[in-house]
């Protein structure tokens, strides 16, 4: 199993799931101590798909402390319960969920780029009161090299217009949005599988804005084509 970033080198404490409508995995309190009694926190769960090991999650430990903490363990079974769907880790008894989609490898392949995320993504029940931040923050980047040319060109043929819905960032904000759109790969990074290949700017790359990128790229290993998009839109009446 090949670890392509700069996390290589860490420890990890590996654990495989035979993936159904999710992972389901325990993570057994023994196996836990002995790695934090040598390595602190500096240490990953690595969840390996029993299928296909070729797809794995390659998790911060102390991304997922506070809610082992808080869960506590099966004192009978000497464990956690946890799952992850949809690229959601919980554990059982926990209310906070946590997106875990930055951790995630096909192929040798990191499949969500520049995705920051703290320990307490989600949670289950909206109340109304204050919430603490700045706990845990682990941010991770592509180990796909990029051309920043390629980008400048894309906008200087493309323009800075989204090319789904035509949001332009100047005409809504002014000088402060002159000069800025995001610039979509039509074929994805990830599908190059670390191959070096020639992109044409004009021919494979777009330019969206951000709200049709994110759209874009929403569900897991599904990428929509601009006019798949512009399909789905809703026009407002």
């Amino acid at each position: 199993m090949e670890f392509g970033n700069e996390h290589s080198r860490e420890p990890r404490y590996v654990r495989s799931s035979k993936r159904k409508n999710d992972y389901w995995i325990a993570l057994f309190h023994g196996m836990l101590d002995k790695y934090t009694s040598k390595y602190g926190d500096h240490f990953r769960i690595t969840i390996v798909d029993n299928d296909n090991p070729s797809e794995f999650y390659d998790i911060p430990y102390a991304l997922i402390k506070p809610a082992l903490a808080e869960a506590g363990f099966d004192s009978k079974r000497n464990r956690w319960v946890c799952t992850i769907n949809d690229h959601i880790f919980r554990v059982h008894g926990v209310a906070d969920r946590i997106d875990v989609r930055p951790f995630f490898w096909s192929l040798g392949v990191q499949q969500y780029e520049d995705v920051e995320v703290t320990n307490s993504v989600f949670s289950k029940d909206f109340v109304g009161d204050s919430r603490t931040e700045g706990n845990v923050k682990v941010r991770i980047s592509t180990v796909i090299e990029r051309d920043p040319a390629l980008r400048s060109d894309a906008l200087r043929i493309h323009g800075f217009n989204c090319a789904v819905c035509g949001f332009n960032f100047e005409e809504h904000y002014g000088e402060w949005g002159e000069n800025f759109a995001e610039v979509h790969h039509i074929i994805p990074l990830s599908e190059y599988r670390g191959t070096i290949t020639e992109v044409n700017p004009k021919t494979d790359l777009v330019v969206l804005c951000s709200n049709c990128h994110s759209m874009i790229h929403r569900k897991r290993g599904v990428t929509l084509t601009v006019d798949e998009l512009k399909g789905k839109m809703i026009v407002s009446k």
